[in-house]
């Protein structure tokens, strides 16, 4: 939505936010023919997979609600971050059409080649299951609850991804992303996003799901220059990734088409992209020839 493909970083998959608006039109009528599937095919024929992520607020641009359901729930407004209005995620209409939406988009799409991940979204600001500072406007744990078990019924083939390990989600197959890579990661800070992954013993989720994320937007012009310097919060990517085994990461800076990674910057960036996701090997191999 924001950049082109830079060839000269390696890279298989891209990223995309959608309002829920754009697919569904009316109650249980999902218009993903028009709204999803020329994403899938431009991702596709640029050899990519796509990782998606459905929204209904983000802020500093229009609600992501239909014009059909905004007219009938209440949202709160606010300034925070660009401004926006926030839903009443304890509405028993939105949260009908939410599960409604979450088993029509699994019924669609599990196990389509052109997904890579789906992330769960749609609660919160950014789709980030968080309302902050706002704490007391976001989902109830029992409706965050039915979302994670609605994705994870939806999806058996395609990896849900989600921002937090929250309630049981570490004993589901359920991968993670830290929208603030490299930028409170590490350490030992309870909120920070490994210590969370450790508390909810789900440091070794890599092994089963993608771990992966979102460079911290306003590291994304340091982060590989010598004009980086580390604290408690801004941390070394390499380190980061090393611990977390991040797979996969957004960084819209290093393909901007105006002033896009240069010099050691891009070669920085090519080596952490090289180092991120799996290293497969064929330990054994036997050939068994017959009827010579």
């Amino acid at each position: 939505q924001w950049t082109t493909p830079d060839e000269r970083i390696p890279h298989a998959l891209e990223f995309l936010y959608l309002p829920l608006s754009v697919v569904l039109e009316a109650p249980q009528s999902y218009r993903f023919d028009t709204g999803l599937e020329p994403h899938l095919n431009a991702s596709e024929s640029r050899g990519n997979h796509l990782i998606l992520r459905f929204y209904l607020d983000y802020p500093g641009r229009e609600s992501g609600l239909p014009d059909w359901l905004s007219s009938q729930i209440s949202c709160a407004d606010y300034s925070e971050y660009g401004g926006g209005c926030s839903p009443d995620y304890s509405d028993p209409l939105l949260q009908a059409t939410l599960l409604e939406f979450i088993a029509a988009l699994g019924a669609r799409y599990d196990g389509d080649p052109r997904l890579g991940f789906v992330q769960m979204g749609l609660l919160g600001f950014w789709g980030e299951w968080h309302t902050y500072p706002h704490g007391d406007w976001f989902a109830s744990r029992h409706f965050q609850q039915q979302v994670i078990s609605a994705f994870d019924q939806a999806f058996a083939h395609t990896h849900v991804l989600m921002r937090y390990p929250l309630l049981d989600s570490p004993t589901r197959t359920i991968g993670y992303h830290d929208d603030s890579f490299a930028y409170s990661t590490l350490g030992d800070i309870p909120w920070f996003f490994y210590p969370k992954l450790v508390a909810a013993q789900a440091e070794e989720r890599w092994r089963v799901a993608p771990i992966g994320g979102e460079v911290y937007p306003p590291l994304q012009d340091l982060l590989f220059s010598a004009d980086y310097t580390l604290d408690t919060y801004r941390q070394d990517f390499a380190e980061c990734v090393r611990q977390t085994h991040t797979s996969w990461m957004i960084n819209n800076a290093a393909f901007r088409n105006d002033n896009g990674y240069a010099a050691a910057h891009l070669e920085g960036a090519q080596a952490a992209s090289l180092a991120m996701g799996y290293a497969f090997a064929v330990p054994r191999f036997v050939i068994t020839a017959s009827g010579l």
